[in-house]
């Protein structure tokens, strides 16, 4: 056999060389595709990771409007003990109703803001939609149906507000229960859709484009503050869904 080899010795070097040839003519497209493939996933990975960052930039923005209107909505904010400081009966009639008025001008700029920064959203949402097409329902539920409800919701809060003074002159014979109710049922309607609605759908987005690269994947909102049992709206990607929550109030208490 050792004779044999040494008898062939060039024709089997010639083999090899041949052989060697073949793989690497055989095996380069085959790197050439992987390492183009890799190069654009690649490119898709940066490209979700920056539609990603923009669309938390403007949720961001959203939220810092949405804290400062959510703290006006409160029934505690509302001016009444300020309206009463004035002592003499003329002026504090006016006076009175130049702070009421302020502070309604102040929610409606502020609402007006709020407005603008969601839509904002909608539509960088509309233009990367294509990069996760899963979210379409969940996007239309919350800017078409949720959102745009709860816009004319609060414009026709504020005129709520701003008409009291038309009704009646003298801000001490208002209603200050029914209005002290109305704003807070007004506020938990901003923080459910606003805040809760819009972090469901910031997690959905974060599921879709930062998920697939560095494989954390956000659960849907904790619901674990909540003190007694009862159904919870959470926006998922087929629209909302009805959760109910069970507390263990042994665990909540400890």
């Amino acid at each position: 056999m050792y004779d044999w080899f040494i008898q062939n010795k060039d024709f089997l070097t010639s083999l090899g060389v041949v052989v060697s040839l073949f793989l690497t003519m055989f095996s380069w497209p085959i790197v050439f595709y992987f390492g183009i493939k890799q190069q654009r996933e690649q490119i898709r990975s940066n490209a979700k990771m920056k539609i990603y960052e923009e669309l938390s930039a403007l949720k961001k923005e959203i939220d810092e409007i949405g804290v400062d209107l959510s703290i006006l909505l409160s029934e505690k904010s509302l001016p009444f003990l300020e309206m009463g400081w004035e002592k003499n009966p003329v002026t504090e009639k006016l006076n009175a109703l130049k702070v009421w008025q302020d502070h309604v001008k102040k929610i409606g700029d502020k609402i007006h803001e709020f407005v603008g920064a969601y839509r904002k959203l909608w539509t960088h949402s509309e233009m990367w939609i294509g990069a996760m097409p899963q979210l379409k329902k969940a996007k239309d539920e919350l800017f078409v149906v949720q959102l745009g409800k709860l816009t004319r919701e609060l414009y026709a809060h504020n005129l709520y507000l701003m008409g009291q003074s038309g009704k009646e002159f003298d801000w001490k014979k208002w209603d200050g229960i029914q209005i002290e109710k109305d704003c807070r049922v007004m506020r938990d309607r901003f923080d459910e859709i606003a805040v809760c609605y819009m972090d469901d759908y910031l997690g959905l987005i974060h599921n879709r484009l930062s998920t697939p690269i560095f494989g954390y994947k956000r659960k849907p909102r904790d619901t674990a503050d909540m003190d007694k049992v009862e159904k919870c709206l959470i926006l998922t990607e087929h629209g909302l869904k009805e959760m109910v929550v069970e507390i263990d109030f042994s665990k909540v208490a400890g």
